[in-house]
């Protein structure tokens, strides 16, 4: 199997529980996802316009709902986008979305950045703590061989996502990634990071800033090394360890453990 190129993708090239967006009419830089549900159906959260007036421009009425696939796209391309190593089958991604629009689950609860139509799909999917709410790149390309074999190449990239109860942005100039048999080596050239949080939802306290420019990086499995200036600052009490890093010195002991020396992080995440 080749690379899947960014391409538009039809009905006929879709099956039950695939991942799918298209581009925002007034916000040219984000995107609006949803679910395919088969039989020409999509399942999205959505808000149309005349329920946003006199709201709040990030909060709005919402709800999730089943449209034919003609109306999902409202005239746009519509895209796939592949998932790593699924930790639901498509059926199972389907059923929820369905059962969530038929609940009226989230109804009147839109919020722009920290509850929209992308958490509904990555909640479905069983990702919903780290949710991509803009996302460019110059070259992509993905492969996904089975459930646990893929691999992706990425030059230039930006990401603006909620990452538990904060925002964190990151630009990268080359990622290299492949996961073999479960086993995920990835290997990055020139990033920069930027982002505040307050809190890790099921794991605890993570509070602070994060402003980093690595050389590189390289993650085998659970072990991975950065190379590069951090002012990264916060503490960390949870689940997941206890920590504090000041100024990009520290580290933290727990099942995600680190440490970080200012230009060089070492970390060991057995989670």
């Amino acid at each position: 199997m080749g690379f899947e190129k960014r391409t538009q993708v039809s009905v006929g090239d879709l099956e039950r529980g695939d991942h799918i967006k298209r581009r925002l009419k007034f916000l040219p830089l984000a995107d609006h996802h949803g679910i395919y549900l088969g039989n020409g159906k999509v399942a999205h959260f959505f808000h149309p316009p005349d329920e946003n007036s006199g709201k709040d421009a990030t909060k709005v009425k919402g709800s999730i709902r089943q449209d034919t696939f003609d109306r999902f796209a409202d005239g746009f391309p519509v895209y796939r986008v592949p998932h790593w190593n699924l930790k639901k089958s498509k059926e199972q991604v389907a059923e929820l979305a369905e059962k969530y629009a038929t609940a009226e689950v989230w109804k009147r609860q839109y919020n722009f950045v920290f509850k929209n139509c992308a958490h509904f799909v990555h909640y479905c999917y069983g990702e919903e703590t780290h949710v991509s709410i803009l996302k460019k790149q110059l070259f992509n390309r993905t492969v996904i061989l089975t459930n646990r074999t893929a691999a992706e190449l990425l030059f230039g990239g930006i990401e603006v996502k909620t990452d538990g109860v904060g925002l964190h942005a990151k630009a990268t100039a080359f990622r290299d990634k492949c996961t073999i048999a479960g086993v995920s080596i990835e290997k990055e050239l020139g990033t920069a990071e930027a982002g505040i949080k307050l809190w890790e939802l099921d794991v605890g306290l993570d509070l602070g800033v994060k402003a980093n420019a690595r050389i590189g990086s390289l993650t085998v499995g659970a072990v991975s090394a950065q190379w590069g200036p951090s002012w990264d600052t916060g503490i960390q009490i949870g689940t997941e360890g206890v920590g504090m890093t000041v100024l990009g010195v520290g580290g933290q002991i727990g099942k995600k453990s680190n440490v970080s020396l200012s230009t060089v992080k070492f970390g060991l995440d057995l989670t």
